[in-house]
């Protein structure tokens, strides 16, 4: 797998502890970033001399026009500090391309019943999941199962009402 240095395009807060960053992918590297929904990315960058490397779940379906990770501030977490604190738009920071193996992949043929559990930033893959399912299995229909310490620390709480009602 490789890192490019990607562009941070926009930064959302989700929650006061989280926010989701999408980045600008260059056209001549845009198939590398092609993915499921549930994969992850590998985001890397040096704090205090050293080289830090965490991996963050897509929160965007593989047709959105943008590729983003949610990111929840993990109390003395460096790197989940130095993402929610001190990046802007317009930084950038080396992302790996897409991995993992919890992924999604719908047929629009079929009609099922997904379920879904999540609790906390446990949303950000799951989301992906949904929103991929909603538009490209259309017969289908999605139920969630979502935990969180109270309501001001629901992740995605707007889209997950829209979605909702979808």
């Amino acid at each position: 797998m490789n890192f490019h240095s990607l562009k941070i395009s926009k930064i959302v807060s989700e929650t006061l502890d989280t926010v989701s960053i999408s980045f600008e992918i260059p056209s001549s590297i845009k198939d590398e970033y092609t993915h499921f929904a549930g994969q992850y990315l590998t985001l890397k960058t040096t704090i205090n001399g050293k080289e830090i490397r965490r991996a963050y779940s897509i929160c965007t379906p593989p047709d959105a026009s943008s590729l983003a990770v949610t990111i929840k501030k993990v109390k003395n977490g460096l790197m989940s500090s130095y993402l929610t604190e001190k990046v802007n738009v317009g930084d950038y920071i080396d992302v790996m391309t897409p991995e993992g193996n919890f992924v999604c992949k719908p047929d629009h043929l079929l009609s099922r019943a997904h379920y879904f559990m999540a609790a906390g930033s446990g949303i950000t893959p799951v989301m992906s999941m949904i929103q991929t399912i909603l538009e490209h299995e259309p017969k289908s229909v999605c139920y969630l199962l979502y935990g969180s310490r109270d309501e001001c620390s629901i992740i995605f709480k707007e889209k997950l009402d829209l979605l909702t009602k979808k």
